[in-house]
Protein backbone atom coordinates (compact mmCIF):
# COMPACT_ATOMS: atom_id res chain seq x y z
CA UNK A 1 0.00 0.00 0.00
CA UNK A 2 1.16 3.39 -0.99
CA UNK A 3 1.95 6.51 1.83
CA UNK A 4 -1.03 7.83 0.32
CA UNK A 5 -3.38 5.14 0.21
CA UNK A 6 -2.10 4.29 3.80
CA UNK A 7 -3.10 8.32 5.09
CA UNK A 8 -6.40 8.52 3.33
CA UNK A 9 -6.98 5.00 5.45
CA UNK A 10 -5.99 6.67 8.20
CA UNK A 11 -7.58 9.71 8.09
CA UNK A 12 -11.06 7.80 7.10
CA UNK A 13 -10.42 5.59 10.35
CA UNK A 14 -9.73 8.47 12.60
CA UNK A 15 -12.56 10.68 11.53
CA UNK A 16 -14.80 7.43 11.82
CA UNK A 17 -13.69 7.18 15.55
CA UNK A 18 -14.01 10.57 16.71
CA UNK A 19 -17.50 11.09 15.03
CA UNK A 20 -18.35 8.03 16.78
CA UNK A 21 -17.55 9.02 20.20
CA UNK A 22 -18.67 12.10 19.65
CA UNK A 23 -22.16 11.78 17.95
CA UNK A 24 -23.27 8.34 20.46
CA UNK A 25 -24.05 11.13 23.73
CA UNK A 26 -25.07 13.53 21.71
CA UNK A 27 -28.19 11.38 19.99
CA UNK A 28 -28.82 8.80 23.15
CA UNK A 29 -28.52 12.53 25.09
CA UNK A 30 -31.62 14.07 22.58
CA UNK A 31 -33.31 10.35 22.07
CA UNK A 32 -34.01 10.13 25.87
CA UNK A 33 -34.28 13.81 26.73
CA UNK A 34 -36.90 13.28 23.86
CA UNK A 35 -38.41 10.62 25.06
CA UNK A 36 -39.17 11.82 28.45
CA UNK A 37 -40.34 15.57 27.46
CA UNK A 38 -42.76 13.69 24.81
CA UNK A 39 -44.10 11.26 27.72
CA UNK A 40 -44.87 14.14 29.64
CA UNK A 41 -46.04 17.18 27.70
CA UNK A 42 -48.61 14.17 26.20
CA UNK A 43 -49.68 13.11 29.30
CA UNK A 44 -50.21 16.74 30.75
CA UNK A 45 -52.08 17.87 27.07
CA UNK A 46 -54.36 14.53 27.41
CA UNK A 47 -55.08 15.16 31.15
CA UNK A 48 -56.27 19.02 30.44
CA UNK A 49 -58.55 17.72 27.35
CA UNK A 50 -60.23 15.19 29.66
CA UNK A 51 -61.20 17.44 32.55
CA UNK A 52 -62.05 19.03 29.70
CA UNK A 53 -64.38 16.52 28.48
CA UNK A 54 -65.57 15.60 31.56
CA UNK A 55 -66.48 19.23 32.86
CA UNK A 56 -68.57 19.33 29.56
CA UNK A 57 -69.99 16.00 30.31
CA UNK A 58 -71.47 17.26 33.62
CA UNK A 59 -72.59 20.29 32.10
CA UNK A 60 -74.64 18.46 29.23
CA UNK A 61 -75.43 15.69 31.98
CA UNK A 62 -77.01 18.74 34.24
CA UNK A 63 -79.06 20.39 30.85
CA UNK A 64 -80.59 16.83 30.38
CA UNK A 65 -81.41 16.53 34.14
CA UNK A 66 -82.77 19.40 34.64
CA UNK A 67 -84.79 19.75 31.36
CA UNK A 68 -86.62 16.61 32.61
CA UNK A 69 -86.82 17.37 36.24
CA UNK A 70 -88.87 20.79 35.01
CA UNK A 71 -91.48 18.32 33.45
CA UNK A 72 -91.62 16.01 36.29
CA UNK A 73 -92.01 18.70 38.98
CA UNK A 74 -95.14 20.56 36.42
CA UNK A 75 -96.49 16.69 36.26
CA UNK A 76 -97.07 16.04 39.60
CA UNK A 77 -97.90 19.56 40.71
CA UNK A 78 -100.25 20.38 37.70
CA UNK A 79 -104.16 18.55 37.37
CA UNK A 80 -104.57 16.91 34.72
CA UNK A 81 -107.29 19.35 33.20
CA UNK A 82 -104.18 21.76 32.92
CA UNK A 83 -102.44 19.80 30.55
CA UNK A 84 -105.92 19.02 28.51
CA UNK A 85 -106.58 22.74 28.08
CA UNK A 86 -104.25 24.23 25.37
CA UNK A 87 -104.67 27.39 26.73
CA UNK A 88 -103.32 26.93 30.54
CA UNK A 89 -100.68 24.37 28.56
CA UNK A 90 -99.44 27.01 26.44
CA UNK A 91 -99.10 29.07 29.56
CA UNK A 92 -96.74 26.69 31.18
CA UNK A 93 -94.95 26.23 28.18
CA UNK A 94 -94.39 30.39 28.57
CA UNK A 95 -93.83 30.36 32.24
CA UNK A 96 -90.65 27.39 31.19
CA UNK A 97 -89.33 29.39 28.21
CA UNK A 98 -88.95 32.61 30.61
CA UNK A 99 -87.35 30.69 33.20
CA UNK A 100 -85.67 28.66 31.17
CA UNK A 101 -84.25 30.80 28.35
CA UNK A 102 -86.20 29.37 25.80
CA UNK A 103 -85.06 25.82 25.75
CA UNK A 104 -88.27 24.38 25.97
CA UNK A 105 -89.61 24.75 22.36
CA UNK A 106 -93.46 22.93 23.03
CA UNK A 107 -95.50 20.92 25.40
CA UNK A 108 -97.45 18.34 24.57
CA UNK A 109 -99.79 15.49 26.69
CA UNK A 110 -99.40 12.35 24.86
CA UNK A 111 -101.65 9.10 25.85
CA UNK A 112 -100.53 5.93 26.65
CA UNK A 113 -101.63 4.48 22.79
CA UNK A 114 -99.14 7.23 21.87
CA UNK A 115 -101.84 9.96 20.25
CA UNK A 116 -101.20 13.68 21.07
CA UNK A 117 -104.43 15.05 22.89
CA UNK A 118 -102.99 18.64 23.62
CA UNK A 119 -100.46 20.74 22.38
CA UNK A 120 -98.70 23.97 23.15
CA UNK A 121 -96.00 25.26 20.48
CA UNK A 122 -94.87 27.09 17.41
CA UNK A 123 -95.87 23.75 15.10
CA UNK A 124 -99.61 22.33 14.17
CA UNK A 125 -99.00 18.89 15.09
CA UNK A 126 -103.12 18.55 15.53
CA UNK A 127 -103.70 14.83 16.70
CA UNK A 128 -100.02 13.29 15.91
CA UNK A 129 -99.75 9.68 16.56
CA UNK A 130 -96.63 8.56 18.42
CA UNK A 131 -97.35 5.25 18.61
CA UNK A 132 -94.52 4.26 15.57
CA UNK A 133 -91.99 6.42 17.13
CA UNK A 134 -88.62 5.44 18.72
CA UNK A 135 -88.92 7.58 21.43
CA UNK A 136 -92.47 6.53 22.46
CA UNK A 137 -91.74 2.82 22.49
CA UNK A 138 -88.77 4.18 24.98
CA UNK A 139 -91.04 6.36 27.24
CA UNK A 140 -93.85 4.06 27.62
CA UNK A 141 -91.82 1.70 30.03
CA UNK A 142 -89.45 4.37 31.55
CA UNK A 143 -90.26 7.22 34.12
CA UNK A 144 -87.83 9.46 32.17
CA UNK A 145 -87.20 9.97 28.31
CA UNK A 146 -84.39 11.32 26.23
CA UNK A 147 -84.35 10.61 22.75
CA UNK A 148 -81.94 10.43 19.80
CA UNK A 149 -82.02 13.03 17.77
CA UNK A 150 -84.64 12.77 14.71
CA UNK A 151 -86.01 14.62 11.71
CA UNK A 152 -89.64 13.68 12.94
CA UNK A 153 -93.02 15.33 11.89
CA UNK A 154 -91.88 19.03 11.64
CA UNK A 155 -88.84 18.11 9.21
CA UNK A 156 -86.60 19.68 11.50
CA UNK A 157 -83.59 17.83 13.80
CA UNK A 158 -84.36 17.88 17.10
CA UNK A 159 -84.51 15.55 20.30
CA UNK A 160 -87.60 15.30 22.77
CA UNK A 161 -87.67 14.70 26.84
CA UNK A 162 -90.64 12.98 27.98
CA UNK A 163 -91.84 11.99 31.71
CA UNK A 164 -94.82 9.58 32.47
CA UNK A 165 -97.32 10.14 35.14
CA UNK A 166 -100.40 8.65 36.11
CA UNK A 167 -103.53 10.95 36.14
CA UNK A 168 -106.17 9.16 38.13
CA UNK A 169 -104.70 5.91 37.14
CA UNK A 170 -104.17 6.17 34.23
CA UNK A 171 -100.74 6.95 32.36
CA UNK A 172 -100.01 9.92 30.41
CA UNK A 173 -96.91 11.11 28.93
CA UNK A 174 -95.95 15.06 29.32
CA UNK A 175 -93.45 15.49 26.16
CA UNK A 176 -91.53 18.88 25.14
CA UNK A 177 -89.01 19.02 22.21
CA UNK A 178 -85.60 21.20 23.72
CA UNK A 179 -84.09 23.61 21.06
CA UNK A 180 -81.64 22.42 19.03
CA UNK A 181 -79.43 25.16 18.86
CA UNK A 182 -79.01 26.06 22.62
CA UNK A 183 -78.00 22.08 23.32
CA UNK A 184 -75.42 22.21 20.21
CA UNK A 185 -73.71 25.34 21.97
CA UNK A 186 -73.34 23.40 24.72
CA UNK A 187 -70.99 20.67 22.42
CA UNK A 188 -69.76 23.56 20.07
CA UNK A 189 -67.98 25.57 23.43
CA UNK A 190 -65.41 22.72 24.17
CA UNK A 191 -63.72 23.54 20.31
CA UNK A 192 -60.23 24.75 20.82
CA UNK A 193 -57.74 26.13 17.95
CA UNK A 194 -58.83 25.70 14.42
CA UNK A 195 -59.29 21.88 14.44
CA UNK A 196 -60.29 21.09 17.82
CA UNK A 197 -63.90 20.68 17.79
CA UNK A 198 -66.75 18.28 19.86
CA UNK A 199 -69.70 16.23 18.91
CA UNK A 200 -71.91 13.82 19.88
CA UNK A 201 -72.92 10.59 18.20
CA UNK A 202 -74.85 7.61 19.69
CA UNK A 203 -74.11 3.48 19.43
CA UNK A 204 -75.00 3.97 15.39
CA UNK A 205 -72.25 6.40 14.74
CA UNK A 206 -74.79 9.06 13.99
CA UNK A 207 -74.42 12.85 14.82
CA UNK A 208 -76.50 14.25 17.47
CA UNK A 209 -75.30 17.40 17.47
CA UNK A 210 -74.42 19.23 14.09
CA UNK A 211 -70.19 20.10 14.28
CA UNK A 212 -69.05 23.80 13.72
CA UNK A 213 -67.45 22.22 10.24
CA UNK A 214 -67.95 19.41 7.69
CA UNK A 215 -66.67 16.44 9.60
CA UNK A 216 -66.22 12.84 8.14
CA UNK A 217 -66.56 10.70 10.89
CA UNK A 218 -65.51 6.82 10.75
CA UNK A 219 -68.87 5.35 12.53
CA UNK A 220 -66.96 1.82 12.99
CA UNK A 221 -64.07 2.52 14.22
CA UNK A 222 -65.40 5.17 17.19
CA UNK A 223 -67.88 2.66 18.12
CA UNK A 224 -65.36 0.26 18.32
CA UNK A 225 -63.18 2.34 20.35
CA UNK A 226 -65.61 3.59 22.46
CA UNK A 227 -68.10 1.44 23.24
CA UNK A 228 -66.19 -2.05 22.75
CA UNK A 229 -63.19 -0.49 25.09
CA UNK A 230 -60.53 -0.78 22.08
CA UNK A 231 -58.09 0.28 21.87
CA UNK A 232 -58.15 2.35 25.20
CA UNK A 233 -59.45 -1.05 26.75
CA UNK A 234 -60.84 1.35 29.38
CA UNK A 235 -64.80 0.38 30.99
CA UNK A 236 -67.19 3.13 29.53
CA UNK A 237 -68.89 3.48 32.87
CA UNK A 238 -68.81 6.92 35.28
CA UNK A 239 -66.47 9.20 34.54
CA UNK A 240 -63.96 6.93 32.42
CA UNK A 241 -62.74 8.58 29.18
CA UNK A 242 -61.27 7.11 26.15
CA UNK A 243 -58.19 8.56 24.75
CA UNK A 244 -56.58 7.12 21.14
CA UNK A 245 -55.72 8.55 17.83
CA UNK A 246 -56.80 7.70 14.21
CA UNK A 247 -56.23 9.25 10.84
CA UNK A 248 -59.14 11.45 9.83
CA UNK A 249 -60.69 10.78 6.90
CA UNK A 250 -61.85 14.59 6.01
CA UNK A 251 -57.49 16.04 6.21
CA UNK A 252 -55.83 12.65 6.25
CA UNK A 253 -54.00 14.03 9.38
CA UNK A 254 -53.52 12.13 12.87
CA UNK A 255 -55.57 13.29 14.82
CA UNK A 256 -56.29 12.70 18.86
CA UNK A 257 -59.78 11.82 20.06
CA UNK A 258 -60.97 11.80 24.17
CA UNK A 259 -64.53 10.48 24.01
CA UNK A 260 -66.53 9.74 26.91
CA UNK A 261 -70.50 8.30 27.15
CA UNK A 262 -73.66 10.31 28.15
CA UNK A 263 -77.33 9.31 29.04
CA UNK A 264 -76.62 5.90 30.10
CA UNK A 265 -73.94 5.29 27.45
CA UNK A 266 -76.33 5.65 24.16
CA UNK A 267 -74.63 8.79 23.55
CA UNK A 268 -70.59 9.48 23.36
CA UNK A 269 -69.15 13.05 23.56
CA UNK A 270 -66.22 13.45 21.49
CA UNK A 271 -63.72 15.63 20.92
CA UNK A 272 -61.46 15.65 18.02
CA UNK A 273 -57.98 17.73 17.40
CA UNK A 274 -55.28 17.01 15.15
CA UNK A 275 -52.13 16.36 17.01
CA UNK A 276 -49.67 19.11 15.17
CA UNK A 277 -52.39 21.45 16.93
CA UNK A 278 -52.70 19.59 19.92
CA UNK A 279 -49.33 19.25 20.75
CA UNK A 280 -47.83 22.54 19.37
CA UNK A 281 -44.68 22.72 21.97
CA UNK A 282 -44.19 19.01 21.60
CA UNK A 283 -44.03 19.41 17.57
CA UNK A 284 -41.52 22.50 17.95
CA UNK A 285 -39.28 21.03 20.37
CA UNK A 286 -38.92 17.98 17.96
CA UNK A 287 -37.95 20.39 15.16
CA UNK A 288 -35.52 22.17 17.98
CA UNK A 289 -34.04 19.18 18.79
CA UNK A 290 -33.56 17.43 14.88
CA UNK A 291 -32.30 20.94 14.01
CA UNK A 292 -29.51 20.89 17.06
CA UNK A 293 -28.82 17.52 16.52
CA UNK A 294 -28.12 18.07 12.80
CA UNK A 295 -26.11 21.45 13.50
CA UNK A 296 -23.85 19.36 16.34
CA UNK A 297 -23.34 16.13 14.13
CA UNK A 298 -22.28 18.78 10.61
CA UNK A 299 -19.84 20.47 13.84
CA UNK A 300 -18.52 17.25 14.87
CA UNK A 301 -17.97 15.86 11.47
CA UNK A 302 -15.94 19.09 10.23
CA UNK A 303 -13.95 19.24 13.46
CA UNK A 304 -13.11 15.58 13.24
CA UNK A 305 -11.94 15.78 9.48
CA UNK A 306 -10.08 19.00 10.66
CA UNK A 307 -8.41 17.45 12.93
CA UNK A 308 -8.05 13.85 11.39
CA UNK A 309 -6.00 15.68 8.43
CA UNK A 310 -4.09 17.95 10.94
CA UNK A 311 -2.76 14.60 12.85
CA UNK A 312 -2.03 12.74 9.89
CA UNK A 313 -0.79 15.34 8.10
CA UNK A 314 1.58 15.85 10.91
CA UNK A 315 2.89 12.08 11.17
CA UNK A 316 3.45 12.19 7.44
CA UNK A 317 5.44 15.35 7.90
CA UNK A 318 7.50 13.39 10.70
CA UNK A 319 7.61 10.21 9.13
CA UNK A 320 9.39 12.43 5.85
CA UNK A 321 12.24 13.48 7.87
CA UNK A 322 13.01 10.15 9.36
CA UNK A 323 13.11 8.90 5.84
CA UNK A 324 15.38 12.20 4.29
CA UNK A 325 17.95 11.53 8.07
CA UNK A 326 17.90 7.81 6.91
CA UNK A 327 19.35 8.40 3.12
Amino acid sequence: MSDRHYYQSLTRSMVAWVVAVSLTPLLLCAAVLGHQFHTAYRAKVLAHLEELVLKHKQNINSFLRESTAQLRVLAELAPLGDFTDETRLARMLASLQTEHSGVFVDLGLVSDTGTLLAYAGPFRLGRADYAEAPWFATAKTRDVTVSDVFLGLRGLPHFVVAVRHDFGGKAYLLRSTIDFAIFNRLVENIGQGATGQAFIINTKGEFQTTPKKGLQVDAPFLRHAIWKGAPAGQDQTGDAVSVFTHTDPATGHQAVYVATTLKDGQWALVYQQDETEAFPSLYRARQLALLIVILGGLAIIVAAVLLARRMVGRNAAAASQRDARDD
